[in-house]
C-alpha cells in the first residue's frame, strides 16, 4: 500500500492570525539572527570603545556628518538592488521549479494513458513502472545536481530507482588506460557498486582507479542522462505498440523537452553567482559605513550611540544576510525552497496514480 500523500500546499498556506505579528516577531527558526549577532556585537564593541576614548582617554574623535550621509545613500542603493536582485532570483527558482513539477505530472498522466488505453499487458504494466522509476530519479537527481551533490552516499533518496538510470560508458582500462577521477572531462565522477556499497573518487587520493565489471559509473549532469533515457523508453514503448502513438506518444515527447529547458533554466540560476566584484565592493562599503557611524554619532548621542549602533547594525547586516541566503534557493537554510518536500509529495502522487492506473475511468 502507499504511502499517505503529503500535501505541501496546506503546510505551506500562508495562515493569517490575530497573533501572527508577534509570533513573527518574537520567532527564531528561519531568522538570521544566530548569523548577524557576532557581527553585531563586534560592532557594538568598538562603539564602547569610541566611547571610553571619548570620555575617559582624552581623546576627541569626531566625524562629519557630510560623510556618512553620503556613503548612506550609496549603501541604501547598493543594499536595494543586492536584496532585489536575490529575491528575483528565489521568486524565479519558485516559478521554474513549479513549472519543472507541472511537466512531470504531465509526462506521467501521458505516460500512464498512453499504455492503459491499450489492453493490459505484463509489457505494458513493466512500462509504466520503468516510466515512473525514470521520472522519480529524474527529479531527486536534479535535486542533488542543484545542490552539487555528487557523492552517491547522498542518494538515499533513490537507491530504489537507481536500477533504470544508464550508466556512462567508462572506457576500457586495457586499451584506454585507467579511469582518471581528476579529470575534469572524465564522465565518470560518480560509481556505485550493484551491491549498493560506494565507491568514492575524489580528488588528491589517487591518480586512477581500476575498473571494475561490478561497478556503475554515473555521469556528470545525471538529469539531463535521465531525461534522455526517459525520451528512448518513450521511443522503444511507441515502436513496440505498447503507447499509443496519437496524441499521447507525440505530447510526451515535447513534455520532456519542456522539463529539459525548465531544468536548464534551475541550472542557470544555481550556477550563476552574483559578480564577486559586487559583492566585495557591497561588504566593503557596509564595513565602513558601520565602522565610522559611532564616530560621527558620538558627539550628539553620548552613549546612547552604541545602542543605536546596535540596531543599525543589525537591519543593515541583516539585509545582506537575507539576501544571501535567497540568491540560492536549492540548499539547506530555513529559508530555502523546500524541495525534499515537493520531490516526497510529488514520489507519493505518482506512486499512488502507478498502483491505481488500471482504476482509474
Amino acid at each position: 500500500m502507499a504511502a499517505p500523500i503529503l500535501h505541501p500546499v496546506k503546510k505551506h498556506i500562508r495562515r493569517v492570525k490575530r497573533s501572527w505579528f508577534w509570533e513573527a516577531l518574537f520567532q527564531h527558526r528561519g531568522s538570521i539572527a544566530s548569523q548577524v549577532l557576532p557581527s553585531v556585537f563586534l560592532l557594538t564593541v568598538w562603539s564602547v570603545l569610541i566611547a571610553v576614548l571619548n570620555y575617559y582617554g582624552g581623546a576627541q574623535i569626531y566625524l562629519s556628518e557630510t560623510f556618512i550621509t553620503l556613503l548612506g545613500v550609496v549603501l541604501s542603493l547598493l543594499l536595494a538592488f543586492r536584496s532585489n536582485q536575490a529575491y528575483e532570483r528565489f521568486s524565479e527558482g519558485r516559478k521554474v521549479y513549479g513549472t519543472l513539477t507541472a511537466q512531470m505530472r504531465n509526462v506521467m498522466r501521458l505516460l500512464v494513458t498512453g499504455i492503459t488505453i491499450n489492453p493490459p499487458t505484463p509489457a505494458g504494466d513493466e512500462a509504466i513502472q520503468k516510466g515512473y522509476k525514470l521520472i522519480v530519479a529524474f527529479m531527486y537527481s536534479m535535486k542533488h545536481y542543484l545542490r552539487a551533490e555528487n557523492d552517491q552516499s547522498q542518494w538515499e533518496d533513490m537507491n530504489d530507482v537507481l536500477d533504470v538510470i544508464p550508466p556512462a560508458v567508462v572506457p576500457d582500462a586495457a586499451q584506454n588506460g585507467p579511469v582518471d577521477p581528476t579529470n575534469a572531462s572524465n564522465p565518470a565522477l560518480v560509481a556505485t557498486s550493484t551491491t549498493g556499497s560506494t565507491t568514492e573518487l575524489k580528488k588528491g587520493l589517487s591518480t586512477s582507479v581500476d575498473v571494475d565489471s561490478n561497478i556503475n559509473f554515473y555521469p556528470d549532469k545525471l538529469p539531463f542522462r535521465i531525461a534522455q533515457a526517459l525520451a528512448k523508453h518513450n521511443a522503444v514503448n511507441i515502436a513496440q505498440g505498447t503507447m499509443v502513438l496519437l496524441p499521447y506518444g507525440n505530447s510526451l515527447d515535447g513534455m520532456i523537452t519542456g522539463i529539459v529547458d525548465a531544468s536548464t533554466t534551475l541550472e542557470r540560476i544555481a550556477t550563476t553567482p552574483i559578480p564577486k566584484a559586487y559583492n566585495i565592493h557591497l561588504k566593503q562599503i557596509l564595513l565602513i559605513y558601520c565602522f565610522s557611524l559611532p564616530i560621527q554619532l558620538m558627539a550628539k548621542l553620548g552613549w546612547w550611540m552604541v545602542l543605536v549602533i546596535a540596531i543599525t547594525a543589525y537591519c543593515l547586516l541583516g539585509v545582506e544576510m537575507i539576501a544571501r541566503q535567497l540568491e540560492m534557493p536549492f540548499g539547506y537554510d530555513e529559508n530555502d525552497l523546500p524541495i525534499d518536500d515537493f520531490c516526497e509529495s510529488l514520489r507519493d502522487e505518482f506512486e499512488k496514480l502507478v498502483e491505481d492506473h488500471r482504476d482509474i475511468n
